[in-house]
């Protein structure tokens, strides 16, 4: 599964950043599995090793097969080292970014670090890296006014003023930039 592929499999099951970040508490520290989790949250277990880079075992990311209940259990990991580390890369580690156990065995070794085993919920849903854009709004959104603008400015130039192909193509492509220059600066 690749990070993109992975990151709509976690969107499409709705969880928020903290939810990722309880579920890797669960599995790697407490030793549930995944599919013992609240909600069938766990389902998407390796989606979430994935996007953030937990790989193969603890001293060996290369093995074949991602190895994530009780991967800690025993370390020293706190759930604020696990937060620490998600909220760090928010929608994901890159493919050239740390091992997910770099940052949290890091943490795990500082001195006077405070723990709490359960977390404090923060709502945050993650992101895809190319579904939001510039002006804030969601790519699909924008290619959806784009071509209704344009075929709506096509009809109308073409079909109702009977201008010739050239100029209806123009001023749709004035039209649809108006209609984005609208809808797009209202949500700011």
């Amino acid at each position: 599964m690749d990070k993109y592929t992975a990151k709509q499999n976690i969107m499409s099951r709705g969880l928020s950043t903290d939810d990722i970040i309880e579920s890797i508490y669960l599995a790697t520290v407490e030793g549930v599995s995944g599919a013992n989790q609240d909600d069938g949250i766990g389902f998407a277990l390796s989606a979430v090793a994935v996007v953030w880079n937990i790989r193969g075992t603890v001293n060996n990311p290369y093995a074949a097969k991602a190895t994530l209940t009780n991967r800690y259990r025993g370390k020293n990991v706190s759930y604020e080292a696990i937060r620490d580390a998600v909220y760090m890369y928010p929608d994901g580690i890159p493919e050239d970014g740390p091992l997910f156990d770099e940052l949290v065995l890091g943490a795990a070794t500082r001195p006077n670090r405070q723990t709490r085993t359960r977390p404090v919920r923060q709502e945050r849903p993650i992101q895809l890296d190319d579904q939001s854009d510039s002006t804030g709004g969601n790519a699909d959104q924008e290619d959806a006014v784009l071509l209704f603008g344009f075929i709506v400015g096509m009809i109308v130039t073409k079909g109702v003023l009977h201008f010739g192909w050239i100029a209806s193509v123009i001023l749709s492509m004035i039209i649809t930039s108006l209609l984005m220059y609208v809808i797009f600066n209202k949500k700011k």
